[in-house]
């Protein structure tokens, strides 16, 4: 799964990558600081483990970014489908 989005990258910038079951428990998650990111779109790749290690099962998930600059935040979740 690949994820991504354009934003101004500044000092403050942070962003958090969450992948939830259809149940709303959380699989994995991820934050990258500014230091990670650089101006204009960015893309994060997911290599379909939770966060214990295992591989999740064929089935809906739901990814939600998050970005947030200078103290104000802004979220987009869509759903993925693990296929096999």
């Amino acid at each position: 799964m690949t994820t991504g989005g354009s934003s101004n990258v500044d000092s403050s910038t942070r962003v958090t990558i969450e992948i939830f079951t259809t149940g709303g428990k959380l699989a994995w998650k991820t934050e990258l600081e500014s230091t990670a990111l650089r101006s204009g779109a960015n893309s994060y790749a997911w290599d379909g483990v939770d966060r214990m290690g295992g591989v999740l099962a064929n089935g809906v998930y739901f990814c939600r970014v998050t970005v947030t600059v200078q103290g104000h935040s802004e979220s987009k979740t869509t759903k993925i489908l693990i296929l096999k």
